[in-house]
This record gives structure tokens, sequence and C-alpha cells, in this order.
């Protein structure tokens, strides 16, 4: 399973654990430490979206339901900014938005 993940998404598949974020504020930071982005001199966000921009990647969101507020905004800006990003939250709360 993993190797045709990676097969389909050339610039590759992160997982992105959200079960120890206890607050929806370190959500962003959380995506960067599990991309290995810099952040330095910009948003977290902003560093993860320069980084995902015109990759064909897969983002797997774990755990999403404590911080699903959080979680739906990044998502709903990441897949806005980058047009060949797919994302797969598992939680058990709905996100509430569309796509």
């Amino acid at each position: 399973m993993c190797a045709e993940l990676h097969s389909r998404y050339a610039d590759d598949v992160w997982l992105i654990d959200l079960a120890a974020t206890t607050e929806p504020a370190h959500v962003e930071e959380t995506i960067v430490q599990a991309l290995g982005v810099a952040a330095a001199g910009s948003s977290s966000l902003a560093a993860v979206i320069d980084h995902l921009r015109h990759r064909q990647a897969l983002l797997l969101f774990d755990n999403c339901e404590h911080v699903i507020s959080a979680v739906a905004a990044v998502i709903e800006c990441l897949l806005t900014d980058c047009a060949q990003l797919r994302i797969l939250a598992t939680s058990r709360a709905m996100l509430n938005m569309g796509g």
C-alpha cells in the first residue's frame, strides 16, 4: 500500500499525526514539523504552502477531532493554494467543508 501511494504522489506522502496536538494554535506547527519545513521569517502556514505549492503530494491528517476547526481552516488554505495537493483526514467529527 505504501509503495502504491508513493508511486501515485511523485513528491511524497506525509502523515500529520495530531493526537498530541492539544491546542488549535499548534496545528500549523505540527504540520511544519511533520514536513520538515523551515518557517523562519514567515508564518508556519505560508512556509507549508511555499513548500507544497508545486508538489504532487498527499497529506494524511490523523486524529483531527479535537482541533477540527483549526484543521479545516488549514486544509482549506492548502487546497486553495496547492493545486496538486491531495488530503485525507481522519476524524470522529466532520470537517464541515466542501470538497
